[in-house]
Parts: C-alpha cells; structure tokens; sequence
C-alpha cells in the first residue's frame, strides 16, 4: 500500500472578522504546486494572475470607452452653448 501525502492549500485567507487578525489557510486539498507551496484550483497563482489580468483589460476597454464619450459630450456641450433657444428650436423645426 502507497502511503500519498495530502497537501494543504497555502493560500490564507482573511475574513475580515475580529478574531480572525491572522487569517487562515485555505480548507482546500492543495492539487498544484508552483514554486515548491501547494494550492487548490481556487487560488492557483498562474490562474488567479491570467483572470486578474483579464480583468485589467476589460476595465481598460471600458476605461476608454468612458472617456471618449465623455470627450464627445464635453465637445457637444462647448459647440451648443453658442447657440440660441430660438435658433435650435427652428432648426429642429426644419430637420424634422
């Protein structure tokens, strides 16, 4: 019979409660071992880096996205302030 050792995740975690100052490690079954430490699928730190990452460039796109339109409203906004009540209202008249 092949004694198999069970690792631990390595991974503490923290609850934010008052009694948990020190946090703890992971309840998990430590499956992957990088750099010598085990960590269960959860918090595997090649994976958790590829979603964090994944994460930043969507928040970049959106990032851009936000300010461009933001560009095109302060554009809009700089552009009609010139422009009279009486004067949108019989151009709108017109375009419609």
């Amino acid at each position: 019979m092949v004694q198999t050792k069970k690792h631990q995740c390595e991974k503490r975690i923290y609850t934010g409660a008052r009694y948990d100052w020190g946090g703890h490690l992971c309840s998990q079954k430590g499956t992957i071992e990088v750099d010598g430490k085990w960590y269960c699928v959860i918090h595997n730190p090649v994976k958790v880096k590829e979603k964090n990452e994944a994460k930043e460039v969507k928040w970049a796109r959106e990032r851009q996205e936000r300010k461009e339109k933001e560009s095109r409203l302060d554009a809009e906004r700089h552009y009609c302030v010139k422009l009279t009540t009486e004067y949108l209202k019989t151009h709108q008249a017109e375009e419609i």
